[in-house]
């Protein structure tokens, strides 16, 4: 991560580093919830479970359309969250769950900025944020 030339860390990997440790602690947080479930990732968004422990590790070597994905994946998974448990007709284990969604939106939108609030807006845009990284889904719908 440094410039050898001149000593100074590379802006660029900083940054991006710093996104993938923000990532992976969101990640970890809903893979436990079972938000996000592996078989389904691989499934929908073709990210085996391999690359997503890399991702729930830090791993620093994951390629940026890994990365994309994973933003888009993010996006969808808590906007169909949302709406399972906006069907829910028991309130007050409704307003529990939208609460931590709400957080989870928070966290996503504070590791990756504009790119986040883009993704959600598209899913409640009606959008399948599935069919960039996965065109099979049309054909399956």
């Amino acid at each position: 991560m440094t410039d050898l030339i001149q000593g100074h860390i590379n802006h660029n990997d900083f940054i991006r580093h710093e996104g993938i440790k923000r990532l992976s602690k969101l990640l970890n947080s809903l893979v436990a919830d079972k938000i996000i479930v592996a078989y389904r990732l691989e499934i929908d968004f073709k990210l085996d479970h391999k690359t997503l422990d890399k991702l729930k590790q830090e791993d620093l070597t994951v390629a940026q359309y890994t990365l994309d994905k994973m933003r888009s994946a993010i996006a969808y998974y808590l906007g169909e969250y949302r709406d399972k448990v906006n069907r829910i007709n028991d309130e007050k284990i409704k307003r529990e769950k939208l609460e931590k969604i709400s957080e989870y939106e928070e966290s996503y939108k504070s590791a990756l900025g504009y790119q986040a609030d883009a993704c959600l807006t598209l899913y409640n845009m009606g959008e399948d944020l599935r069919i960039t990284y996965n065109p099979d889904i049309i054909k399956n719908t």
